[in-house]
């Protein structure tokens, strides 16, 4: 793994994160990584060349991405004990182009954007969330990418994560890669929860059912009207294969069906409909919710983003004003083109359309 890249993470200073972060590669020089954090995992036990976040639980906000929060809920874990979040970074003073695409206009991030889905796990529903897996992809020159994934150290709040990246194609180094996390998987090395031999097993099983991310994360792909499925995802793609970006410019998106809970069954400004038109129906269990449409149609949510953002549940509001943030994020970052086909999601969170 000595050709992978090296990731150097920011320090902890007087309590709290600070965020600077640089792949040596790129940056030119190297700051020594942080030994404020004790390390809860033996040396021993890193898999060779890994590369190292420390303080996850801060890292993405102190680092300079933006949390992307999508109109309707994406799916969680059993009785809230698992949610996903999505974070972005564009380079200062970069711009996201609008583009063509077979769905429309949609968009294309410059080089040097990074895109990181985090799925974080706690034990109960008091307890802090701790970083359980994340799946991301920087773009790169031509818009190549690099793809990246990252696992916890240990089974405990702020253990570091050790992981690696590839090149996009490269399928004998994604599969190096893969064997050297599988290995640390039987070790008991990368889970959020303390794991048995069997458990382990079935981490292995369910990590390599989600790894094929070319596949999924094709450019350009439509959003899913039938055939949900519990490991794919049904939204579409932009024009570098992610999901969720593109959805923060509308109030809608097909409903997700590979956890075992959707929180938009809960949510008073989320509505949701079949593709013929009719209500979709919500079956609770103790799992959680689920939301479906007759046969194998995909049920569509939406969001009343003015009920969110007027409403008297925190959670509710907070969802509201979330959407609104990312938004902003995107709007600061978007061409003038994107600006004006877009601007009713933008006049929605206080952003109205002038000529530029």
């Amino acid at each position: 793994m000595s050709a992978l890249k090296l990731l150097i993470t920011g320090a902890v200073c007087a309590g709290s994160f600070a965020g600077a972060w640089w792949y040596a590669q790129a940056a030119g020089t190297k700051a020594a990584p942080s030994s404020a954090v004790a390390d809860p995992t033996p040396k021993a036990e890193w898999p060779e060349g890994a590369l190292r976040i420390e303080r996850p639980d801060q890292w993405w906000a102190a680092s300079g991405f933006v949390l992307l929060t999508p109109p309707v809920h994406l799916p969680g874990g059993t009785k809230g004990r698992s949610m996903t979040r999505i974070w972005l970074k564009i380079p200062e003073g970069a711009q996201i182009r609008t583009v063509e695409g077979p769905q429309g206009l949609t968009l294309a991030y410059p080089e040097g954007t990074v895109a990181d889905r985090v799925e974080y796990w706690r034990p109960s529903p008091e307890a802090a969330y701790r970083v359980a897996d994340v799946r991301g992809a920087r773009v790169e020159a031509g818009g190549a990418q690099t793809y990246r994934v990252f696992r916890p150290s240990a089974p405990a709040d702020g253990a570091p994560l050790f992981g690696f990246e590839w090149s996009r194609g490269d399928e004998a180094t994604k599969a190096q890669i893969h064997t050297e996390i599988y290995a640390a998987m039987d070790r008991g090395v990368g889970f959020a929860r303390p794991t048995s031999a069997k458990a382990r097993r079935r981490g292995k099983r369910v990590y390599a059912a989600r790894s094929g991310c070319a596949g999924c994360h094709s450019a350009h792909r439509p959003d899913l009207t039938e055939g949900p499925s519990p490991i794919n995802v049904n939204r579409g793609t932009d024009a570098a294969g992610f999901f969720t970006p593109k959805t923060l410019l509308v109030d809608h998106a097909p409903l997700e069906g590979y956890r075992p809970d959707d929180p938009n069954a809960a949510d008073p400004c989320v509505s949701a409909r079949c593709p013929d038109g009719g209500e979709a129906t919500v079956t609770r269990s103790e799992a959680g919710a689920r939301i479906t449409c007759p046969g194998a149609a995909v049920p569509q949510g939406r969001l009343d983003l003015a009920c969110a953002l007027s409403s008297a549940d925190p959670d509710v509001r907070a969802h509201g004003e979330s959407l609104c943030a990312g938004r902003a994020y995107l709007y600061d970052h978007l061409d003038a083109r994107g600006r004006a086909a877009f601007s009713e999601a933008f006049a929605a969170c206080g952003r109205p359309h002038t000529q530029e």
